[in-house]
């Protein structure tokens, strides 16, 4: 009877825990509402400000975490929302910036490291650019999840270090521009722009 009481007792102290955990998320999901609807008005007013000033006024400026301090580049998605990345993880964040809320997370498998400089979406598929002319083709992924990749060597690593990438939909080839130019030394006052795809 003793061991069955303690049994008894040790289940409801994991249902109290549980309950408890549960409540904390609730409340945490609640005050990222209220954080969302609080700068969405600050943005609307703000946005009638600008119309009725003669001179160019910021709209918003939220602080971003400090997960987010190494953004590196970002895509704009057809929802409005902005896909930004960490610099030296493969590590992914669909923010709002209208709120400044991240509303999404999500890693490529295994959180590949590298020097990424940008990032693009074309459809539905979106493509991760790392300094060296590499390429990382994914999906969207669930927050919290891991999105499976496939990884491309565009062959231009040793012509120049990249720095951002941009899908031209009117020739469906992905941009690359190039930030320093490794070979040809006569194109080092350049812009040199890749296609590639």
């Amino acid at each position: 009877m003793t061991a069955l009481l303690r049994s008894l007792t040790i289940l409801a102290s994991v249902v109290a825990i549980s309950g408890g955990c549960r409540q904390s998320e609730e409340a945490r999901a609640a005050q990222l509402r209220d954080v969302k609807v609080s700068r969405e008005r600050l943005l609307q007013s703000r946005l009638g400000a600008a119309d009725s000033s003669s001179r160019p006024i910021p709209l918003a400026q939220w602080i971003m975490p400090n997960e987010l301090r190494e953004i590196s580049g970002l895509a704009l998605l057809s929802n409005g929302r902005v896909l930004a990345h960490d610099d030296e993880v493969g590590r992914i964040y669909e923010i709002d910036p209208k709120t400044g809320v991240i509303e999404r997370r999500f890693a490529l498998s295994g959180s590949p490291r590298g020097d990424f400089e940008g990032i693009t979406v074309a459809g539905d598929d979106v493509y991760l650019l790392q300094s060296d002319g590499w390429l990382f083709k994914f999906r969207i992924a669930p927050n919290g999840d891991e999105a499976p990749y496939e990884r491309f060597n565009t062959q231009l690593g040793k012509e120049c270090e990249f720095e951002g990438v941009t899908y031209e939909a009117d020739s469906s080839q992905l941009v690359l521009a190039c930030k320093k130019v490794h070979k040809n030394k006569n194109l080092k006052h350049d812009i040199v722009i890749y296609k590639v795809m």
